[in-house]
C-alpha cells in the first residue's frame, strides 16, 4: 500500500507524483494553490518516504500500485520521474481528464542520437562525463542505490515521446530552460540534450493536437522555484472549460 498525503480541497481528484528521491511532501507549496478547485492527493512512490520498496522498480509495477489508490478518474501531474509516470498513466487510462508532466521526459544521459548540435565524438565524450557525475551522485546514497539504479534502468529503457504521439488524453509537458546550479561544466552537453528534446517534443505536438508543450524559466527544481506557476499550469490543463 502506497502512503499518501491528502492536501484536502474540493473538486475533481488530482493525483500528484514526485521525482526520484522525493516524497509527496515535495508538492506542499504547489498544492496550497490548488485546493480551491481540486481534491489534492500526493503519493510517496514505491521505495520513497513511507512507501515500501517493490521487489523490483518498474513502470508497470508502479502504475499498478497507483491504480489501487481510491480516486475517481483523477487528473495526474508529476515532476521528473513522476512526470514520466503521468504520461504513462494517460496512455493506460484514456478516461483521465488531463496529464501534466513537469520535466518528465527522457533522462539527460540518453542515446547519443537524442543530442543535437555536437559532433558524434564530442557527444560521446561529454555524455560519458555526465554519466560519471550521475553515477557518483548515486553512490552517495548506498542504502537506496540499488533502487535508484533500477529506476535509472527503467528510464533508460523508456522514452515517453512515442507515448505522447499516440496519447488520447490531453497532456501538457512543461520543460525547464535553465541548468541546475553547480552543473556549469556540463552546460554544453545539457544544451545539446535540451535541443534534441525540444525538437522531439515539438514533433510530438505537431502530430497530436492533444499534446501541448510549455516552458518555464526555471531549473529542474520547478517546485521550489515556481510553485504558483506550476499550480496555474495544472489548473489550465485540468479545470473543465
Amino acid at each position: 500500500m502506497l502512503a499518501v498525503t491528502e492536501y484536502g480541497g474540493h473538486g475533481r481528484d488530482l493525483l500528484l507524483l514526485h521525482g526520484t528521491g522525493g516524497t509527496g511532501q515535495d508538492w506542499a507549496r504547489v498544492a496550497e494553490h490548488l485546493v480551491d478547485e481540486f481534491s489534492v492527493v500526493a503519493v510517496d512512490l514505491p521505495g520513497h518516504g513511507r512507501s515500501p520498496a517493490p521487489a523490483r522498480w518498474t513502470f508497470p509495477e508502479v502504475l499498478g500500485e497507483l491504480a489501487r489508490i481510491d480516486l475517481d478518474r483523477p487528473a495526474v501531474a508529476g515532476m521528473s520521474l513522476g512526470g514520466i509516470l503521468a504520461v504513462h498513466w494517460g496512455a493506460l487510462h484514456p478516461e483521465c481528464p488531463a496529464a501534466v508532466s513537469f520535466d518528465g521526459h527522457r533522462a539527460p544521459v540518453t542515446d547519443v542520437a537524442n543530442y543535437r548540435g555536437l559532433s558524434l565524438d564530442r557527444t560521446i565524450a561529454l555524455r560519458s562525463e555526465l554519466k560519471a557525475s550521475f553515477d557518483a551522485m548515486l553512490s552517495m546514497f548506498p542504502a537506496q542505490q540499488p533502487m535508484f539504479e533500477q529506476i535509472s534502468e527503467a528510464m533508460d529503457a523508456d522514452d515517453v515521446i512515442p507515448l505522447l504521439q499516440d496519447t488520447r488524453v490531453p497532456t501538457t509537458v512543461v520543460v525547464s530552460t535553465l541548468d541546475l546550479p553547480g552543473t556549469e561544466m556540463y552546460h554544453e552537453i545539457l544544451a545539446a540534450f535540451r535541443a534534441g528534446l525540444n525538437d522531439d517534443l515539438a514533433h510530438a505536438a505537431s502530430v497530436n493536437d492533444l499534446v501541448h508543450i510549455k516552458a518555464l524559466p526555471t531549473t529542474h527544481a520547478m517546485h521550489l522555484e515556481a510553485p504558483r506557476e506550476m499550480a496555474e499550469l495544472i489548473r489550465q490543463a485540468a479545470v473543465p472549460r
